[in-house]
This record gives C-alpha cells, sequence and structure tokens, in this order.
C-alpha cells in the first residue's frame, strides 16, 4: 500500500499540511492507509504532531483502528494524535462540524453494490447479474441491446449519485481552500468488470456542473498508482476558499 500510494500522496498532501494540522479520512477501516499517509508525510516532509481524524462504518473496525493507530503513533515518535475515530456511516457525516481539517481524504469510496436492487434471494446477486448485462452488451443484435444499454445507464446514474453525496460529506468537513482527495476509484462496472464498479474520470471532471460541489474545478488533478495493471485512480480537488451562498 505505502509503495503504491507514496508519489501520489507526496505530491497531494505534502504540499498542503503542516505540523499541528489536522487531517481525517472517510472510512478508514482498520487504519493501515492512514497510518501509513502519516509514515509518508513524516519521511519525505518531515510533517509531524497531526491531529488525526476519521471514521468507519463498521463497530469492530472502529476499535481496531483506535487501537492499532494507537499503538503505530505512539511507537513511531512522530507527536501525531490520534484524536477521533468514530463509527459512523461515510455517506452522512452530518455528526462532524463543518469547515474543520486542512485535509480530508477516503482510501477507498465503496460502490452500490446493488444498485437497481437485482438481488434474487438465495439465487445470482445482483452485482454477478450486472456485469453479466455488461458483457453482454456488445454480442447482442440492436434490437435487444437497447434494454441491456438502459439497464447500464440507469445503474451508473444510481452509482454517480452515491459517490456525489459522499464526496459532498467529504467537502463540507473541509476548511475552506484545503485539500479533498479520493483514493483508488474504480471506473465504471461495465468498463472494468473484474473490478467492483466506479465512476468515470469525466464523472469528475463535470461534478461542480452537474451536482454543485463546493470545490474549485480548475484544481483538478487525476493520479494513477505507482505500477500495476489496475485501471483504479486517485482524485484531487481544492475546496472552494470562500463558501458559496
Amino acid at each position: 500500500m505505502k509503495s503504491t500510494m507514496k508519489d501520489f500522496k507526496k505530491k497531494h498532501f505534502v504540499p498542503y499540511l503542516r505540523n499541528g494540522d489536522s487531517i481525517f479520512e472517510s472510512a478508514c477501516g482498520i487504519g493501515l492507509n492512514l497510518f501509513a499517509t502519516l509514515e509518508i508525510l513524516q519521511e519525505y516532509s518531515n510533517i509531524t504532531h497531526l491531529n488525526v481524524y476519521g471514521n468507519e462504518y463498521l463497530s469492530e473496525s472502529t476499535v481496531q483502528a483506535n487501537r492499532i493507530l494507537q499503538l503505530l503513533t505512539n511507537s513511531q515518535g512522530a507527536g501525531n494524535q490520534v484524536r477521533s475515530i468514530c463509527q459512523g456511516d461515510s455517506s452522512d457525516l452530518s455528526f462532524i462540524p463543518a469547515d474543520s481539517f486542512d485535509l480530508v481524504f477516503t482510501g477507498y469510496i465503496t460502490p452500490l453494490q446493488d444498485p437497481l436492487n437485482m438481488d434474487i434471494e438465495g439465487g445470482e446477486s445482483g452485482l454477478h447479474r450486472l456485469k453479466r448485462n455488461c458483457l453482454a452488451i456488445p454480442k447482442l443484435n440492436e434490437t435487444s441491446r437497447w434494454k441491456a444499454v438502459k439497464v447500464r445507464d440507469m445503474m451508473q446514474e444510481r452509482q454517480n449519485e452515491w459517490f456525489s453525496n459522499w464526496f459532498q460529506q467529504m467537502i463540507r468537513i473541509a476548511k475552506p481552500g484545503s485539500p479533498v482527495i479520493v483514493e483508488e476509484v474504480a471506473p465504471p462496472l461495465c468498463q472494468d468488470p473484474s473490478d467492483w464498479g466506479g465512476v468515470s474520470r469525466q464523472f469528475w471532471q463535470t461534478g461542480v456542473g452537474i451536482y454543485g460541489w463546493d470545490v474549485d474545478p480548475e484544481s483538478l488533478e487525476f493520479g494513477s498508482r505507482s505500477g500495476g495493471s489496475s485501471l483504479r485512480y486517485h482524485v484531487f480537488f481544492l475546496k472552494n476558499k470562500a463558501s458559496r451562498d
């Protein structure tokens, strides 16, 4: 994880943080990506004494994250303070005050697994049915293809709305002018059926106009994994310096 992410984090985290700043990871899991970030910040720019926050949906992972991060940050000796890793849903961070953090990021936005409610109880999952639909489109005749394309487009619209809401929750809690970063974004399911589904780069390029995100569209930058053949990518924005009315 650390080796594949260090170049992106050096470029998009390091220049925007100073000693004593506060960072927040949405859906931090058991905290390993968060700690790898702290290590990179210290190793490459000697950024220390950060105030560390995050949330995680699963209660058992939240407990583990607090325990692991406390142990690792204490042994790191960089003066970083784990202030709070709380249990919470990343699609609703309304319990966190707005404009609170110097950098907000997530290591992964978990996509909707069944955006069209196509699960069959005791049978084929909705995700598997959607993957089959994606793979079938190029093989179908014109009469049948339009139905499959309609399903694909409806699925992607729901996924886009899910990603947008998650991202908006992150934007709200970032301080004006601060980075809001999404790592490991998968492309749409029909572009890469081997993954779990995600959104296109165009989604981010047009998101301000479509969804009204409070970020500077000119600040958008994409990043890629170091090494490997994954189609996943990373997204960087700066929140607007003055929030819009």
